[in-house]
């Protein structure tokens, strides 16, 4: 009970929670596998792999003892994580083979994208000076873009090392990436200003703003993009793993929006004005018109915070976000996932036609994240400003 009381009062349970992080974050990091020559030989098969000066280069020998190529490794940013491949060239500098050795990439993601021979097999024969431009001189695996990006982008970076070591390929040749910036992300910040906004003015716009903001979300971060916020954000930023912002600036506008409005304002507006699945709950839950709740409920309601926390301690201790991601949110909108992830789906959309949002009061990893952070920036503000007041964080 103790213990209880203890956690019970909002600065105690956020300096635990932070030193716990803090923890699982140095183990993870201690036990980093900085040395991939394992996974480089492995790669290389009977070759005989020598290191040169720059630890992820290597110069490659056939049996024989003759020179068969050049080996590199590169590293890419995928959906989830960044992941490396190891690159093995001929005397020319064009391919010959791509290995991954060490990925943290969303795993269903992955596995598409190795078993797609079409596109593994594109990338053969490339030239260390040669374009890696998705869509223009490499295609996506459908349903796996970022994951093809990151994959192309690791091999293309692995390439130009040999290029640069073997080949006296300048780095300033080195294509450079224009910033993507479209409708998508212009949308992104629509929706966080306008929820500022529209909470301001209050009233009826309320409402009618929230209504308006969940059908977007649906429609471009569900729907079109089939790409909601997920615990693996806020675990690739906690280890570092930050995408190109050429490339993905998306990602930095969704996170950094929700990050920003839950330390600033104070406000979850990403779960409830964004979120594509909590409108595909309400909207079910529309259907009916019931909204029971169950006496398990509150217990119930205590689990997204736990499941959430062990979670980023899963994530931080094996130093790959995509390891304890179990949401279902691809499983809904690009119907890739485990046999539990849509046992999972199917529960949960049953239960939204009697239960207001359940996934998000049952199971949710995302809402307790961003009210922890909330929780850290109310406790910053009163112990500097003098006060100490209790906040739940603000749903709307």
């Amino acid at each position: 009970m103790k213990i209880l009381s203890f956690l019970s009062r909002r600065k105690n349970y956020v300096l635990v929670i932070f030193l716990l992080f803090l923890f699982s974050w140095f183990i993870g990091h201690s036990k980093i596998n900085k040395n991939l020559s394992v996974y480089v030989q492995s790669a290389a098969d009977s070759l005989r792999v020598v290191k040169t000066k720059n630890s992820s280069v290597y110069k490659i020998f056939d049996k024989s003892d003759r020179i068969y190529g050049y080996g590199a490794i590169g590293t890419g940013s995928g959906y989830g994580g960044n992941f490396s491949v190891f690159v093995i060239s001929d005397t020319a500098g064009c391919i010959k083979k791509v290995v991954p050795v060490d990925t943290r990439e969303t795993s269903a993601f992955l596995i598409r994208v190795l078993k797609n021979r079409d596109f593994t097999s594109s990338f053969h024969g490339r030239r260390y000076d040669d374009s890696f431009i998705l869509s223009k001189d490499i295609d996506a695996v459908t349903g796996a873009t970022f994951t093809s990006r990151g994959y192309a982008e690791a091999a293309e970076n692995a390439l130009k090392k040999i290029g640069i070591s073997f080949f006296n390929y300048r780095k300033e040749d080195i294509r450079k990436f224009n910033i993507v910036f479209g409708t998508a992300e212009v949308i992104i910040i629509l929706l966080f200003i306008g929820g500022a906004v529209v909470r301001k003015i209050g009233g009826r716009a309320v409402k009618t703003g929230r209504i308006v903001s969940s059908l977007c979300g649906f429609l471009l971060l569900g729907v079109i993009l089939n790409r909601p916020l997920t615990l693996t954000f806020f675990g690739r930023a906690m280890l570092g793993y930050f995408p190109p912002v050429s490339t993905d600036i998306y990602w930095y506008l969704l996170f950094g929006g929700t990050v920003i409005f839950a330390i600033i304002q104070r406000k979850n507006t990403y779960c409830y004005w964004i979120c594509p699945f909590g409108a595909v709950q309400e909207g079910l839950n529309l259907i009916t018109g019931i909204r029971k709740n169950p006496g398990f409920s509150r217990i119930l309601e205590k689990l997204p915070a736990v499941v959430s926390f062990s979670a980023i301690v899963i994530i931080l201790f094996t130093n790959n976000p995509s390891e304890a991601s179990y949401e279902i949110f691809s499983t809904l909108f690009r119907l890739i996932g485990s046999d539990y992830q849509f046992v999972l789906l199917f529960i949960f959309i049953v239960l939204s036609l009697f239960i207001f949002r359940p996934w998000c009061r049952f199971l949710c990893p995302v809402q307790p994240a961003i009210k922890l952070l909330t929780d850290m920036s109310c406790l910053i503000k009163d112990r500097t400003s003098g006060r100490y007041k209790k906040n739940n964080g603000d749903q709307e």
